[in-house]
């Protein structure tokens, strides 16, 4: 049975960490963005625009997931299980306030 909404027993702030480092990385290394780029826009990665474009989302998606993990920095490792999903979100409330 599957309950939406239910908690996961992955470690989101693990993986959280893992996707920002991978987002940061790829934007930084001219090699493995020429790699997202031809996976990502196919036929379309010869176009100068369109990697120009494709880069600048990519740098702005790595930027806002650094933000939002400085933001939700805690002392404590969340760890498997656990998802302080009030807490994240009202910090993320607050920031635009």
């Amino acid at each position: 049975m599957r309950i939406d909404g239910g908690p996961t027993l992955a470690d989101f702030d693990e993986f959280t960490i893992a996707l920002t480092s991978a987002l940061t990385t790829t934007a930084n290394n001219p090699d493995k963005f020429a790699r997202f780029a031809k996976r990502v826009l196919g036929a379309e990665a010869a176009s100068a625009d369109k990697r120009k474009t494709l880069h600048e989302a990519l740098e702005r998606t790595a930027r806002e997931r650094r933000q939002y993990l400085a933001e939700n920095q805690s002392a404590v490792p969340y760890g498997y299980a656990r998802l302080d999903a009030f807490g994240r979100i009202f910090n993320t409330a607050l920031a635009t306030i």
